[in-house]
């Protein structure tokens, strides 16, 4: 198989001809320059792409300086060199919810010249959610970077035991193996819950930043639910038109709605007491790493943390495809990477962004530890191989949606974050969380001035 990567980069040979008409060709970089400044979050993603650009700087001789900022203070650093329009960053590596604001606001340079030629190369999906603003308009304005979705950490050595199998088959009339439908999940959490000392699952319910959101949407979508109402759900695109305005309230607070997130509070019982108070994603491996859960719930980005030292169970761990149930969507994680609109070294940074899309800089990628979604990559031998969770990451991903990322989507998590969390802890009932979302989604999405451009996903 790598022979057959290594013909497919021959074989696109054209393409790079192609790229080399409208951007330098690498090794051909402009004698005098500054260098680029890349921007990203503090975690083991930039680690690896700090020593994948070093081949840029070795092929161009043009330095890259890859800036690491805290995942708390990301958001904020990038929001105010937007409004100072500094060019303190040439490219930003930045959430799939950032696209609307960076495109509509005039901060991320339009790359659908790019992109265009390169988009073949990458999944529908990832082109669709980390580049293309609005949905269906053809305009581009990132190419993929770290892709990355939710999927689930097990522990093989209980799935696997005789006497748990036998036990379970006498009481649910079936055999147990990873869950294939949410339905199927609860059976295996309710059966691994025995506390004090063992749950069945550690999930997303916290309400810091997106976590409880991305954890029910999933499940929303799963069972026949919506945010707001879509053409069609099978649709990757999901592009709202202004026509159906006033079915908003009608979508999130649906009886799927209904049903969907009270079968998601219906799960707490299966998770660890304290679950509601986790401060982060890590909590959930904390509580697997501690012996505390039978399966674990966390963005494939973060599963290299499973096969790692940190992990006792770590020659135990499988891991398995976030489940579906009368339809089958995942949550959306990872970032693409933009071209800021205030750098000054635009040349030599699209000069970057052709190399970047290289399938064999991609691989390059993928073998260092990075989520690439090249079609090359993702289905070679290589990298479905180079680690246990990469094959969970190539099915998942024609399944990932994403939530809100038009300039307001701030506001609409907020609301969704406030009120499923109200929910879980009971102060709200399922239908009066949604009804609230609903409305307050309503109100906030109503005040826009381009309806056109409404972007669910």
């Amino acid at each position: 198989m790598k022979k057959q990567i290594r013909n497919g980069v021959t074989g696109l040979a054209f393409l790079i001809i192609a790229l080399a008409l409208i951007f330098p060709a690498v090794g051909s970089a402009p004698q005098v320059h500054t260098g680029l400044r890349v921007a990203c979050g503090d975690w083991s993603p930039s680690d690896f792409f700090a020593t994948l650009v070093s081949d840029f700087t070795a092929e161009t001789g043009i330095p890259v300086e890859v800036v690491k900022i805290p995942w708390s203070e990301y958001q904020t650093v990038i929001q105010n060199a937007w409004q100072q329009q500094s060019d303190e960053f040439d490219l930003i590596i930045g959430d799939s919810q950032w696209l609307g604001t960076g495109a509509e606001h005039g901060h991320y340079a339009d790359l659908s010249d790019l992109v265009h030629l390169v988009k073949n190369q990458f999944t529908s999906q990832s082109i669709a959610a980390y580049c293309e603003y609005p949905a269906g308009g053809g305009r581009y304005y990132a190419l993929p970077c770290e892709s990355d979705c939710a999927a689930f950490a097990y522990r093989r050595d209980l799935f696997e035991d005789p006497a748990e199998r036998s036990s379970f088959q006498a009481r649910y009339g079936r055999e147990l193996t990873v869950p294939q439908t949410w339905r199927e999940f609860r059976d295996v959490a309710e059966f691994f819950t025995r506390p004090p000392d063992l749950y069945g699952a550690a999930m997303f319910y916290s309400d810091e930043y997106d976590f409880i959101t991305s954890g029910f949407q999933q499940i929303l979508w799963s069972f026949g639910g919506e945010f707001l109402p879509v053409p069609d759900r099978g649709t990757p695109s999901r592009f709202v038109k202004a026509g159906m305005v006033g079915d908003i309230k009608e979508s999130i607070n649906s009886p799927a709605g209904v049903e969907a997130l009270t079968f998601f509070i219906d799960l707490l019982q299966f998770n660890p007491p304290d679950v509601l108070d986790y401060t982060d994603v890590s909590d959930t491996e904390g509580a697997f790493f501690a012996g505390k859960v039978a399966i674990c719930q966390q963005w494939i980005a973060l599963m290299p943390q499973f096969t790692g030292a940190l992990n006792p169970y770590k020659e135990q761990t499988g891991f398995f495809v976030t489940p579906g149930q009368d339809y089958h969507f995942i949550s959306l994680g990872g970032q693409g990477i933009s071209l800021s609109a205030y750098s000054k070294n635009q040349e030599i940074a699209r000069q970057f962004l052709s190399w970047f899309a290289q399938d064999a800089v991609q691989l390059k990628w993928a073998q260092l530890g990075g989520l690439s979604s090249s079609v090359a990559v993702i289905a070679s031998e290589t990298f479905l191989q180079a680690e246990p969770y990469n094959p969970v990451f190539m099915q998942s991903l024609p399944l990932v949606r994403d939530f809100y990322n038009i300039p307001e989507y701030a506001e609409l998590l907020q609301s969704t974050q406030i009120h499923l969390y109200a929910a879980a802890r009971g102060i709200e009932t399922p239908q009066e969380a949604l009804d609230r979302i609903a409305a307050e989604h309503e109100q906030i999405l109503s005040a826009r001035s381009n309806v056109e451009k409404w972007t669910e996903y």
